[in-house]
């Protein structure tokens, strides 16, 4: 199974045996290079040290690009190294067709983030994906 970016291009690459149990999974980054992940994680990584950390993070104030009159979402998948670094972000979804340059702002919001607490697999820390998603604008 494969999940694909906003572009239509392969994220992620899933496979699974006859018994449908899944035997690896490999994330594409953004220069088509296969990264392995492990196949379960202990523990997800996690960002901060309180439940809200990452929301207010990410929660942009403005001033927005363009002309924002609502709200919406930039989400990406990022690869979190062992390190708990940002190695790679891909989009899923994009504003730029209602608000161009919202994109390039996300996007460089989610690759400057301090370092995460990073997954854990058999008590040792390893890469993982996460969904990020970055809102503009104010709800009405």
């Amino acid at each position: 199974m494969t999940t694909f970016d906003h572009q239509g291009r392969p994220l992620e690459i899933r496979c699974y045996n006859e018994k449908k149990q899944l035997i690896s999974r490999v994330y594409v980054d953004t220069a088509n290079q296969q990264i392995p992940l492990p196949l379960r994680t202990s523990q997800p990584a996690r960002f901060g040290n309180s439940p809200g950390a990452l929301a207010n993070y990410l929660r942009v104030a403005g001033p927005w690009p363009g002309n924002i009159d609502g709200f919406g979402t930039v989400i990406f998948t990022v690869l979190i190294g062992a390190d708990g670094q940002i190695k790679d972000a891909r989009l899923r979804k994009s504003l730029d067709q209602m608000w161009p340059g919202c994109t390039p702002l996300a996007r460089q919001r989610v690759l400057t983030m301090p370092r995460w607490q990073p997954a854990q697999a058999q008590g040792k820390a390893v890469m993982s994906l996460m969904t990020v998603s970055v809102r503009f604008g104010l709800e009405k």
